[in-house]
């Protein structure tokens, strides 16, 4: 039983044997046909087991009678239905395949197809039916009438004529099963299944030993492939695969194509199961990770394709177990570091490398692949490899004499000559463009060689078609055939090496960097050894390096940072063709942009944080860009869509800006980004889930924004993340809420910092469960509920910190505080207080830290009724906070008091808002009688965001202002305020407006601590005094200053520290002396500015440096301005577009003329002149006034506008000076 017996049962069975005697036979579980043979009837006791074969007859009328009783041990005469006992009918079974028992008899199938032959042991379709029904499924789940070919599918013809369908053993197409082959490549299938409904149905053709899918649109998954116990060949390539899960499941595969598919993450575990596994296709999908050391368990591998990921780290050793190894192919990945001498195997004929994109790639020395006698093909091309060529090189190749050879080693830096052993080749293609190659034998380049370069060798005839020699270029470094000859340079010097690609200017590097010393104020830079000293290297002079120190050419990086550099780097940096690195940062002075940067093929890194940078407009066309540190730069607005562009960018600094906005779901198109930080910026709204896609990203740092809403699930799911930080310390608005992600699928996360956030709910029970080597979570200051899982004890024996402080957590399980490493090892001393202080007791960090925190019990039992407490104050009800205003402000005299003092619930009562948690979010109660003082327990709010109580006859006070840390927006203009002291305790103020009150004395000192500031109004106040010119460098988040109408004095500031400004207004003051050359000489070019010095006693010229703005409103009227530059009223863009029509009046009337805005405009289009002679002699006033044209103020001014010639002076009606 259970064989692979076939044919007919032999009419000689069992001839010689006593027929009288019992016998017994069991022939089971076979192939066997046809019937029983009749000779057998000349038993008498016989018990033979045929079922589970294919018998078609039994010979019932012979053997099923009383004759034959003793048959089946006695049961052909005891059973009602004595055939039985020998075999079940077609149409029925039985699991023994015949009756045992009167009372169980054969069972009838559902279907009779189902049972076609005597002793059927299950119902089940026979394999033809079975294998047709898939098909017919397959078709009609795949979009099988928009097939591109689909030939007799669907007809009666037989399923191995179907087209695709091979069956076994039957070239012909006559059979109707055993389909051992389905090849449908790019047919145009497409699946409106689930993938593991579709893959089913293939892996549930029980021969099929190959599946060619390729170039559909049908995703498959492997959860039931190891059905297919002879699948051989799975042909999976381009069909939107995006998982191997399963697959070791397939232990006969020796062929998986699964190129351009959207494979993520590292390399499955799964793959190096499969030790039959003879061709590996993986290219072009979205690997990483490094490659595993497990690759040597392949030891049948003959082709390995995984070009086109991003296969990180070194080729391991281990490859060198490959001794079947034909072709690797790794290209376009992130490898780096040597090769290793194991990689030349002794099979090895293809092997492609080129193009590694990470910061480092392959490097080391040229390996000989002397054990690698059958390399034909081999592509190291752009990247790293340094060192000579050996004489060595492919020493023992035996294609030397009879077979084309193609070696490619362009674009590494590879010095010294071309081995003159490479002779010996008779038919090379040779690839040397790029490098430092200073030599090539003429005789590699004659006759004898005229099959090299694909024959060019024999019809130019010499060696400029293998390296274009010194002096001269191609665009392939080398001449392709007689009609592109290398180019002559214009300098000897342009090309120093063989295979050049372009030539260098005369000096082309030095007069580049000259120009960098000469445009920056080199002669005052900090350091400046060995620039512009002829006779010194340029190699040598201070922060410059190159290939060695000793050349004259070849600058790999530029650094110079915080070295003083004033002016605008010349964009012809950008063409320095070696230049992997600039580093300018800290030269806060200094404009850099990038025109020009797509000619940076080389540049990597670009490092220019605290610089002048005005438009990013060009920077999406760096071509290999990988990091970009652009921290602390003042820009506002959102972020450039230009950065999104950068698809090599692996690391991303904006910290310490302005950015505004959204973060725009772009941000997934960077499918190489590593490290993202963009810290302390002004982004807003909810965090685009698209970011989860990075599975490269590492680090996460988004705090200190105005990120909002609920946390994206995916970022659970991620990874390589091992840092996230989005916590909210200092800035006021709108905060992350919604549940706490479990973060249960980021395996390498070491850091969660999320605290000072609305987050509510309790901590998963699930949370971090595949982190290994957490080190801190911050979530403390949230509204977290309930009980520390127990869970968190996994990390018991880890130096693990958890910051829970401030929120209301109920339970802390006790066995956490035996773990003596955590929370920095203070909980060996602190047991339970060093995690969080207990219920009724607090520290003004929630737990004990040091001598300073030590957890303090509180008097009140109703006190700090939640673990991690900060604080032993008993929390007034919101509702008891609003009835002290009402009551101590005169709350019965209110112009508008509707629910007021009621049972209505406070988010009804008149001027007040709430949060979704129904606490209080706003009060807005300006110009509504209050009076007296507000009670200080206003702050104590915890989500109170805006207070306005502006129009008001209030004695206002900042006492315990500091409590208020949601406080964003403070309007107390019009209530009589005549002091700020205490104002800078609100550090999470953003907009604060004190206009029309009796301020007096200097600009506050107070406001310029409060460093979150935006919008700053403290016009038609009493202020006086002077401003130093970096009045306003501390705040450098502001964007509106509102200070008209005081009696402030002196010199106008520069406003040059803060960059993200666009509103000022400083009219109606006594500022006097001229308006600087240095006037917002750091705000972006591109920024919307609106400037009123209107007003005041500001004299002299508008300077010509404002001419670099687009977009500017200037208000000027009402001073003692002599004088405009033309250029300056060519700005269409100005005073919106008055400019434009009426030039330069339409900025300011000239002297001898007026109008009410001191300039035409649309609505006033008209300087008028003034009639008497004794005008005024200045731009932009809005009256004729009693002036002495020369007093001594204007002829000094007349004086100064002597210079160089260009003046007129008309002693009439009017005087007009156009400068």
């Amino acid at each position: 039983s259970d064989n692979a017996l076939t044919g007919d049962i032999p009419d000689s069975l069992l001839n010689g044997t006593n027929r009288l005697g019992a016998v017994w036979v069991n022939l089971s579980s076979n192939r066997l046909e046809g019937s029983i043979p009749g000779n057998l009837d000349e038993f008498t006791n016989l018990y033979i087991d045929l079922a589970d074969n294919k018998i078609t007859n039994i010979l019932g009328s012979r053997f099923c009678n009383q004759q034959h009783g003793e048959w089946m041990d006695g049961r052909v005469a005891q059973l009602s239905f004595s055939c039985d006992a020998i075999l079940c009918p077609p149409g029925t079974s039985l699991p023994s395949g015949f009756q045992l028992e009167q009372n169980k008899p054969c069972l009838p199938c559902n279907d009779p197809i189902e049972a076609q032959y005597f002793g059927t042991t299950e119902c089940v379709l026979p394999a033809k039916v079975v294998e047709k029904l898939i098909l017919e499924f397959l078709y009609e789940n795949l979009n099988g009438h928009q097939w591109t070919r689909q030939d007799n599918w669907m007809s009666d013809e037989p399923i191995c004529r179907w087209y695709g369908v091979t069956c076994t053993n039957h070239t012909s197409g006559a059979a109707d099963h055993g389909v051992v082959s389905v090849s449908l490549q790019r047919n145009n299938l497409a699946s409106s299944a689930s993938p593991s409904t579709i893959s089913n149905l293939f892996f549930s053709l029980p021969s099929l030993e190959s599946l060619n899918i390729e170039g559909n649109d049908v995703p498959l998954s492997f959860e039931q492939i190891g059905n297919l116990t002879k699948l051989q060949s799975l042909i999976v390539s381009q069909t939107g695969l995006l998982s191997l899960d399963g697959i070791g499941k397939a232990k006969a595969l020796r062929e998986l194509h699964a190129n351009n598919n959207a494979l993520a993450g590292p390399l499955s575990q799964e793959l190096f199961s499969l030790t039959k596994l003879e061709l590996l296709y993986l290219s072009f999908n979205k690997l990483s990770g490094s490659l595993p050391l497990e690759i040597q368990k392949l030891t049948k591998l003959r082709e390995f394709y995984i070009s086109g990921n991003d296969i990180e780290g070194s080729i391991p050793t281990q490859i060198g177990k490959l001794t079947e190894l034909r072709a690797l192919a790794m290209s376009a990945n992130e490898l780096f570091g040597s090769l290793p001498n194991e990689v030349q195997l002794p099979k090895l004929e293809y092997v492609t490398l080129f193009g590694q994109k990470g910061e480092r790639r392959i490097d080391g020395s040229l390996l000989t692949f002397e054990e690698s006698p059958n390399l034909w093909f081999l592509d190291l091309s752009s990247n790293d490899i340094n060192g000579s060529i050996s004489e060595n090189f492919l020493k023992n190749n035996v294609n030397a004499e009879n077979k084309a050879v193609s070696i490619y080693l362009n674009f590494n830096e590879i010095r010294g000559s071309v081995p003159i052993a490479l002779g010996r080749f008779s038919n090379l293609d040779l690839g040397l463009a790029g490098n430092m190659i200073d030599y090539i034998s003429p005789s590699l380049c004659d006759k004898d060689h005229r099959l090299w370069m694909n024959g060019a060798v024999g019809i130019v005839g010499n060696c400029d078609v293998i390296l274009c020699r010194k002096g001269t270029y191609g665009t392939l470094g080398r001449q392709r055939d007689s009609s592109t000859p290398c180019l002559t340079c214009d300098n000897s010097e342009g090309a120093m090496f063989l295979g050049s690609t372009y030539c260098l200017e005369p000096d082309g590097e030095r007069r580049i960097l000259e120009k960098l010393y000469a445009e920056t104020g080199g002669s005052n830079w900090r350091v400046s050894t060995g620039w512009m000293k002829e006779k010194i290297p340029i190699c040598q002079w201070y922060g410059v390096t190159c290939f060695s120190a000793a050349d004259d050419i070849g600058v790999l990086a530029l650094e110079l940072d915080d070295n003083g550099l004033v002016g605008t780097a010349p964009s012809e940096l950008y063409t320095l063709p070696h230049l992997k690195s600039i580093s300018l940062k800290e030269n806060i002075e200094l404009v850099v942009g990038f025109d020009g940067i797509e000619n940076a093929i080389s540049l990597e890194e670009l490092y220019l944080s605290a610089t002048d940078i005005q438009s990013f407009n060009g920077i999406e066309f760096a071509p290999r860009l990988k990091e970009l540190h652009l921290t602390n730069i003042g820009l506002t607005g959102t972020l450039p869509d230009e950065f999104f562009y950068l698809s090599s960018l692996e690391e991303l600094y904006l910290n310490y800006n302005s950015f505004s906005g959204t973060l725009s779901p772009k941000i997934g198109q960077l499918k190489n980004l590593k490290y993202f930080y963009v810290y302390d910026n002004e982004l807003s709204g909810s965090i685009p889930s698209e970011i989860a896609s990075l599975s490269t990203l590492e680090d996460l740092v988004l705090a200190e924004n105005i990120f909002s809403g609920q946390i994206p699930v995916e970022l659970s799911s991620m990874p390589n993340l091992r840092l996230f930080s989005c916590f909210r310390r200092e800035k006021a608005g709108p905060k992350l809420e919604g549940t706490l992600p479990a973060f249960d699928m980021v395996p390498k996360l070491t850091n969660l910092w999320i605290g000072h956030n609305l987050i509510h709910g309790t901590i998963p029970a699930e949370f971090l469960s595949s982190s290994h080597d957490i080190e801190v979570v911050s979530l403390d200051h949230n509204r977290l509920v309930g009980a520390v899982p127990f869970e968190l004890n996994r990390y018991e024996s880890m130096p693990f910190t958890i910051e829970l402080a401030g929120n209301r957590i109920s339970e802390l399980p006790r066995e956490m505080c035996d773990n003596a490493l955590w929370m920095n090892g203070t909980v060996r001393e602190n047991r339970c207080d060093a995690i969080m202080c207990d219920v009724n007791s607090a520290s003004p960090l929630g737990r004990h830290v040091d001598d300073n925190s030590e957890c303090q019990q509180c008097e009140s039992k109703d006190a700090a009724l939640f673990f991690g407490s900060t604080t032993c104050d008993i929390q007034a009800e919101e509702r008891d906070i609003l009835l002290k205003l009402y009551d101590s402000c005169g709350g019965v005299d209110w112009e508008v008091k509707d629910g007021w003092d009621t049972s209505e619930t406070i988010c009804k009562w008149y001027g007040i808002t709430c949060t979704k948690f129904n606490t209080v979010h706003s009060i807005r109660l300006g110009g509504n009688n209050i009076r007296n003082t507000p009670p200080k327990e206003l702050f104590d709010l915890p989500d109170l965001h805006v207070l306005w109580l502006h129009s008001n006859p209030i004695t206002f006070r900042f006492v315990n202002i500091e409590s208020a840390t949601s406080l964003s927006d403070l309007r107390l203009d019009a209530t009589g305020m005549t002091s700020v002291d205490g104002i800078s305790r609100a550090q999470s103020l953003v907009d604060l407006n004190l206009r029309f009150n009796l301020i007096g004395g200097s600009f506050p000192s107070e406001i310029l601590k409060m460093t979150n500031l935006k919008t700053l109004s403290l016009g038609d106040n009493n202020l006086t005094g002077t401003f130093p010119d970096d009045a306003f460098a501390s705040l450098s988040r502001l964007r509106v200053l509102r200070l008209g109408s005081n009696q402030l004095s002196g010199m106008l500031p520069s406003f040059r520290e803060c960059k993200s400004i666009n509103v000022v207004d400083l009219s109606g003051n006594r500022m006097s002396g001229p308006i600087p050359d240095t006037f917002f000489d750091r705000t972006s070019v591109n920024a919307n500015l609106f400037i009123d010095v209107s007003d005041n006693q500001l004299s002299g010229f508008v300077p010509l440096e404002l001419d670099r703005f687009v977009s500017l409103t200037l208000y000027l009227r009402e001073n003692r301005i002599t004088g405009i530059a033309k250029e300056l009223c060519n700005n269409v863009g100005w005073n919106d577009g008055d400019l434009e029509k009426f030039g330069c009046s339409g900025l300011l009337c000239p002297p001898g003329t007026w109008n009410n805005f001191g300039r035409e405009t649309q609505n006033e289009n008209t300087c008028i002149p003034c009639q008497s002679s004794q005008n005024s002699i200045y731009y932009g006033q809005n009256s004729c006034g009693d002036v002495t044209l020369f007093s001594p103020t204007s002829a000094a001014t007349v004086d100064k506008l002597q210079v160089g010639g260009l003046w007129m002076i008309i002693l009439s009606p009017i005087l007009l000076l156009w400068i």
